[in-house]
C-alpha cells in the first residue's frame, strides 16, 4: 500500500495492471503519474484520505494478465470493504471474467474504472461486436458499475475509418488477433469504414503461433486491398506479422494499427518493415497536450526519466482515471456504495483531456477527446495530428 499523506487513510484504491510482460514499461508509468497526482493533492479526495495499492494481474507465464490471477484479485477487492473503486485494467479479457464478481460485491457493488480496456460491449449493444446478453451479463445486479476513462472501441473504429478516408484509402484488409478486443475492435472498424463509404474487403483473424504470414499477405495483394487495419497486441507475434506485411506489399504498404502496438520492443523488432504505417491512440499523448496538462507530464519525465511521449496515450488515460476517481470519492459519502452512486454524476472541470470530462448512464467517457495517431518513417514515429471523432459514425459502427 503507498500513502504518503497525513494521519491514516480512509479508503483504498488498488490499481490494477500487468506490471511484467510486455505492458510493464507503461504501466510502471502510469502508477508513478497515479501517484504523482495524488502527490500534489496531499492524498485527498475531497475530505477523504485515499491510499493506492499496486496489483498486478500478469504472471511470468503469460508475460500478460492472468484470467485466473484477475479473478483472485476481485474476491480479494471485493471482501475488503476500504476498497472503494478499483482503477487500471489492461485487458478487456480480464474484465469480461471478474465484471459480474465486482457488480455484486457486498456494499452494493464496487466502481470499476477502466484505464486501458476499451471493450464496447461493457457500455453498448452492438450486433455486429457483441452477444445477445452483453453488456447485460457484466452487471447482475442491475447497476452500471464499470467506467471507462478513454473512449470505447466503436469511437476508436470510426477513428479509424476517418483516418483512412483523410489517407485516401478505398479498400481495406482488416485482420486481428483472437482475442475480445481484437475481434470486437475489426468488426467495429469493418462497419465504420462501409458507413464512410470504404470497401472492407475482408475481415479475419491471424495465428500467433504461425511461423510465417507470407501466405496470408499474398491473400491480402491478391485482394486489391490498399491499406490494412490491424488489431492485437504486441506478444501476438504482431512483428513478424509486420514484417511478413513489408516482404509481400512493400515497405510503404499502409497499415492503420491500433494503440496496444505502440510498444518500444514491438517497434524495435519491427524496424523498417513498419514504414508507411500510422498507429493511432485513443486521444492526444503527453507530448502533444498544452497547458497545465503538458506542464504535468514534463515535470513527471524529468523527475522519473521517463519518456512519456513515447508510450503513447497511455500515461494520459491514467491522469484521467485517478482525476474521475478523485472526484467521485470527494463527491460521495466515503463509502462503497455512495462512490458507485457518485460516478455517473461527476464531471471533471480541470481534466488532463482539456475539456470537462465526466461518464453517460452506460459508463462511457464523455466529451470522448480527439483521436492521434503516429507515422512510422524510417523506424521512427513522428505525430502525425489529431483526428476528430466523428460521433455519428461512432454510433453507425455500433
Amino acid at each position: 500500500m503507498v500513502y504518503r499523506g497525513e494521519g491514516k487513510p480512509d479508503v483504498l484504491v488498488p490499481v490494477q495492471m500487468a506490471f511484467l510482460g510486455f505492458q510493464k514499461t507503461i504501466n510502471d508509468a502510469s502508477l508513478g503519474l497515479i501517484e504523482k497526482y495524488l502527490d500534489q493533492h496531499q492524498w485527498k479526495a475531497g475530505d477523504y484520505k485515499v491510499a493506492i495499492q499496486a496489483c498486478n494481474d500478469a504472471t511470468t507465464t503469460a508475460a500478460f494478465t492472468d484470467p485466473a490471477k484477475c479473478a483472485q484479485l476481485a474476491a480479494a477487492y471485493a471482501s475488503n470493504l476500504s476498497v472503494v473503486s478499483v482503477i487500471g485494467y489492461d485487458s478487456s479479457a480480464c474484465l469480461q471474467t471478474v465484471a459480474p464478481t465486482l457488480n455484486q460485491a457486498p456494499g452494493g457493488g464496487l466502481a470499476i474504472v477502466s484505464t486501458e480496456a476499451t471493450y464496447v460491449c461493457f457500455v453498448a449493444k452492438s450486433p455486429s461486436a457483441c452477444k445477445p446478453d452483453e453488456p447485460a451479463k457484466y452487471y447482475p445486479n442491475g447497476k452500471q458499475n464499470l467506467f471507462m476513462a478513454l473512449p470505447p472501441d466503436n469511437y476508436t473504429a470510426a477513428a479509424f475509418a476517418q483516418l483512412a478516408k483523410d489517407k485516401g484509402y478505398k479498400k481495406l484488409y482488416v485482420l486481428s488477433h483472437n482475442q475480445a478486443y481484437g475481434i470486437g475492435l475489426a468488426s467495429l472498424a469493418a462497419s465504420a469504414a462501409k458507413q464512410a463509404g470504404i470497401s472492407v474487403v475482408r475481415q479475419e483473424s491471424w495465428d500467433p503461433k504461425a511461423a510465417s504470414y507470407r501466405a496470408l499477405m499474398e491473400q491480402v495483394k491478391a485482394s486489391g486491398a490498399d491499406a490494412l487495419v490491424v488489431a492485437g497486441f504486441p506478444s501476438d507475434n504482431a512483428a513478424q506479422l509486420m514484417k511478413d506485411r513489408a516482404a509481400v506489399l512493400g515497405h510503404g504498404f499502409p497499415a492503420l494499427m491500433a494503440s496496444p502496438l505502440l510498444d518500444k520492443s514491438f517497434l524495435d523488432a519491427m524496424g523498417p518493415a513498419g514504414d508507411g504505417s500510422f498507429v493511432l491512440l485513443e486521444t492526444t499523448p503527453p507530448d502533444q497536450l498544452k497547458g497545465d496538462s503538458k506542464t504535468f507530464f514534463d515535470e513527471y519525465s524529468k523527475e522519473a526519466k521517463v519518456d512519456t511521449a513515447a508510450l503513447g496515450a497511455y500515461p494520459t488515460f491514467a491522469v484521467a482515471t485517478i482525476q474521475l476517481t478523485s472526484q467521485a470519492i470527494a463527491e460521495s459519502n466515503g463509502t462503497r456504495a455512495g462512490v458507485l452512486e457518485a460516478f455517473p454524476k461527476i464531471k471533471v472541470q480541470d481534466s488532463v483531456y482539456g475539456a470537462p470530462t465526466g461518464f453517460t448512464p452506460t459508463g462511457a467517457l464523455t466529451p470522448p477527446p480527439p483521436a492521434g495517431y503516429y507515422a512510422i518513417d524510417g523506424g521512427r514515429l513522428k505525430f502525425g495530428g489529431q483526428v476528430e471523432y466523428p460521433a455519428q459514425l461512432a454510433n453507425d459502427a455500433l
